[in-house]
């Protein structure tokens, strides 16, 4: 698209492609700490065939599905194409965790810590898509954002905070849903060497969700309607 072309051609009057791999090579022996939500996210593809006939509603037949490890477990596998070693520090739940299906999707080079979450369902958006243009006609959240109890909490507070000196950088993938509690938060501004994070507002969270909880970042990535949320500013 133009405007990306736009984009590439700014970074390639700023940055030699010499200087885009030295980069590239450096990230190579970064040990990195993610913490956040682990988020299943699964595609059911449809085919509509009418309206209901009790209500006014859409009516679509099933044909398949896809299941794919998102939120915080997909941020690890990209930063483990670049990084030499990823902790992962992430809730799974009692209820149908699938930690089967997420360990085999995770990278190798991806060191899982799980604490678990009782009584709770496994997080799973559910997108129910047209099959033949892929667009999408609903989402279904399958979650309990509730968190872990002060325990639990705690304990995975600590095995983080046993990593962090080790690593050369952390990053906070906050969905919102529960993983990242406010003493979390606080122990991750007071001792990451390098803090970057992510505080995504969703319809899960319903907004509440912002880069403010932090009160000390190194970086952080926003969309525009984030940002908007923050300021209180629609414009």
């Amino acid at each position: 698209p133009e405007e990306i072309q736009g984009y590439l051609n700014i970074v390639k009057q700023r940055y030699s492609m010499e200087q885009v791999l030295q980069a590239v090579d450096q990230m190579a022996s970064l040990e990195v700490a993610v913490v956040g939500d682990t988020i299943l996210d699964e595609y059911q593809y449809c085919t509509a065939i009418g309206k209901s006939s009790k209500d006014p509603v859409l009516a679509v037949k099933y044909q398949s599905k896809d299941l794919f490890v998102g939120g915080v477990l997909a941020v690890a596998n990209h930063i483990a194409n670049f990084a030499k070693s990823v902790h992962l520090f992430t809730t799974l739940v009692e209820l149908d965790s699938h930690e089967g299906f997420i360990r085999q999707n995770l990278a190798p080079n991806v060191v899982p810590y799980f604490t678990v979450q009782t009584g709770a369902p496994t997080l799973i958006k559910r997108r129910i898509l047209d099959a033949y243009s892929t667009n999408k006609l609903m989402e279904i959240y399958i979650m309990d954002d509730a968190g872990l109890d002060k325990a639990r909490d705690e304990s995975f507070r600590d095995a983080l905070l046993e990593t962090l000196p080790q690593c050369d950088l952390t990053v906070a993938a906050d969905f919102g849903h529960g993983a990242i509690s406010p003493a979390t938060v606080k122990a991750l501004s007071q001792n990451a060497s390098y803090l970057t994070a992510m505080a995504q507002a969703n319809a899960g969270n319903r907004g509440y969700n912002t880069i403010t909880k932090y009160p000390r970042l190194d970086y952080f990535c926003i969309a525009v309607h984030e940002l908007q949320l923050e300021m209180r500013n629609c414009k």
